[in-house]
């Protein structure tokens, strides 16, 4: 209460952007931290990880078809689906956003899509998406550029791909692929 609003404003700055770089320092340690995990994978629930990784106090409706077991960490797959879900949140603008999950076999690998109801992203942009600090969007949308490069160094670590594709009508269709579990 000693301060003018001038001074109010500054520390207002000065917070918001301690808080931008946290974010953006523990992004970055999670980004690097997947090349020191030691790669031991485990037979893993799918449809566990996504009630895992999906926030109930998020504003969207995630819906799924039956999951398969994969080989994986839980954890980093979590996180996967969790960076997803969450891009298809902030991204969505004013409609409610809406991802449905769906996985089908390929030979020895589960071949997963998320199908989000977005603005979707600019085929030009498809590989752009997955490099650490490229963002398609300013300031106005909140985020540190690393959560879908986080995504392709996590399923690259588990030995699959990870590329986004323009939905049918709109949105994005996000596809990666796991090895099964058999």
């Amino acid at each position: 209460g000693r301060l003018d609003s001038d001074a109010d404003r500054c520390f207002g700055h000065i917070r918001d952007g301690v808080g931008e770089m946290q974010s953006l320092l523990t992004d970055i340690v999670e980004y690097w931290n997947i090349d020191a995990i030691d790669k031991e994978l485990s037979r893993t629930d799918m449809e566990a990880v996504l009630l895992l990784a999906v926030d109930k106090r998020l504003s969207a409706v995630v819906s799924h078809d039956p999951l398969p077991f994969v080989m994986g960490d839980s954890e980093l797959i979590a996180k996967v689906l969790r960076h997803i879900v969450g891009n298809a949140v902030k991204y969505c603008g004013t409609v409610e956003p809406h991802v449905h999950i769906s996985a089908c076999r390929e030979n020895q690998e589960w071949l997963f899509s998320a199908r989000d109801n977005g603005p979707g992203i600019d085929p030009a942009f498809r590989e752009r998406v997955f490099r650490p600090f490229r963002r398609l969007h300013g300031k106005e949308i909140p985020g540190t550029g690393l959560g879908l490069a986080f995504c392709r160094k996590a399923i690259e670590w588990h030995g699959g791909r990870i590329w986004v594709e323009p939905a049918p009508g709109a949105g994005s269709m996000f596809y990666f692929t796991l090895p099964t579990a058999e």
